[in-house]
């Protein structure tokens, strides 16, 4: 899940684009397919992509906070000042864009 939101934040994956089958992703990112299924399960539950029925997954237009929810829970559960810190700054920075 982490890759996909990465390629989403680099730009590398835009709003609209469709997602390689979940064979080629499970082999790009070096996983099993059902760790890939789970992965895009949690992005749609996310409102990050969504799957079209025999279609393929999507990249929805996600506002770019939501992209940044799960990294800002993640650091909550280390406890790192720094690491909160810098989380804060770039949500911030997002909301102020808006």
């Amino acid at each position: 899940m982490e890759q996909i939101r990465d390629l989403i934040k680099e730009g590398k994956l835009k709003p609209g684009d469709k997602l390689p089958p979940e064979q080629v992703l499970a082999e790009k990112f070096g996983t099993s397919r059902p760790s890939v299924r789970e992965a895009l399960s949690a992005l749609e539950i996310l409102g990050i992509t969504e799957s079209r029925g025999g279609k393929g997954n999507f990249i929805k237009d996600t506002p770019r906070s939501l992209l940044y929810e799960q990294e800002v829970m993640e650091l909550e559960e280390e406890e790192s000042p720094f690491e909160l810190l810098e989380a804060r700054k770039a949500v911030e920075i997002e909301i102020a864009d808006l």
